[in-house]
């Protein structure tokens, strides 16, 4: 009899246990806003060879076609954009890493990223005439 009380004490504090660990983890975890999303990604940013009014949010480390990163993603002040390069193929591929990596740069908030204003594109001895499915969005946020 004592060794089921034991048994069924030590089961409740273990799940009790996890509960806790859960919502302290849950606790701590900030869900951002868009506009909070949006600085966060620009204060991360570096300044660009394009002028000061363009930012590299996120460049790729692995090289693609003559030398260039596989992606590149730069805000845009005068247009209050994010815009995707991509630099080399298969293209969505390297779109699924791009749209990862700066999904990275925010804390994994996805619901604030899949608000920001986005345009994905790729230069035309990439494209190949190849069009980009849903330029406008993120694919990561289809389900959206």
């Amino acid at each position: 009899m004592n060794k089921k009380i034991i048994i069924v004490v030590s089961i409740i504090i273990g799940i009790l246990a996890i509960l806790g660990a859960m919502f302290i983890l849950l606790r701590g975890k900030k869900t951002l806003t868009p506009e909070e999303t949006k600085e966060l990604l620009i204060k991360q940013a570096t300044p660009s060879e394009s002028g000061p009014d363009v930012l590299i949010v996120v460049r790729s480390n692995q090289e693609g076609l003559y030398g260039n990163p596989r992606f590149e993603i730069q805000y845009q002040k005068p247009f209050d954009l994010f815009l995707i390069s991509i630099l080399a193929r298969p293209m969505d591929e390297v779109r699924k890493e791009a749209e990862e990596a700066l999904l990275g740069k925010t804390g994994k908030n996805l619901n604030s990223l899949c608000q920001l204003k986005v345009m994905t594109t790729a230069p035309n001895f990439i494209a190949e005439g190849q069009v980009i499915a849903n330029p406008e969005k993120l694919n990561i946020c289809s389900d959206q």
